[in-house]
Formats: structure tokens, sequence, C-alpha cells
């Protein structure tokens, strides 16, 4: 956009749904402990809306001596660029990305 050059919306936003593949977010949590609370794959570009896809996710689930408590979960949604990665010779198991939950901060 500082090019001098005048580029509609909708166009930066098509570079940016294909430029972007993943968002990870981190936010603090109480007690001030930072997560990962969601990853989520840049689906594509439809109609003016980025189509997002969650592959993992942390659901607190209280508070225990003042801090979150929570658990890791996957979605159980397959991403789109695992063929990407699997031509690049990393194969990941589809297991993976079985939903679930992935850890409980109360198991140690």
């Amino acid at each position: 956009m500082m090019t001098g050059f005048e580029l509609p919306i909708q166009v930066i936003r098509q570079y940016i749904a294909a430029s972007i593949g993943l968002v990870v977010q981190i936010g603090r949590l109480r007690g001030g402990r930072r997560r990962i609370t969601r990853v989520t794959e840049i689906v594509e570009l439809r109609r003016r809306s980025y189509v997002l896809r969650d592959l993992y996710g942390y659901r607190q689930l209280g508070v225990k001596d003042g801090q979150s408590v929570g658990e890791f979960y996957a979605t159980g949604y397959e991403p789109t660029f695992l063929g990407r990665l699997k031509s690049q010779g990393l194969d990941l198991p589809a297991s993976l990305f079985q939903d679930r939950v992935l850890k409980t901060e109360n198991a140690k």
C-alpha cells in the first residue's frame, strides 16, 4: 500500500489469505500464565471474509490457587497444507489431528 499504487482492499485480502497459512493465538490467562489458546488455518477468502479452521485450542476449565487450569485439544480438522508438507518430505500422521484432548494440566 505504501508503493504509491492504489490496490483494492479485496486484492490485499487475497494476498493475505494466500500468504498466511497458520495463525497462532496466545493469551494471558488468570494468574499471568501465557498459553497458546488457538492454532488456526486460514483456508481461503470467500465473499470478503476469511474462512478459518481451528486445528488446536486451549479450554480453560477453572482456576486453582489463583492460576488458570485447563486442557489442550485437537479439533479433528485436517489442514489443507498437509499435501504440500508431504511433497517436501514431511509426512505427518493423520492421528496428529484426531479429535481429542491432548493434555490436561492436572495430569503431570
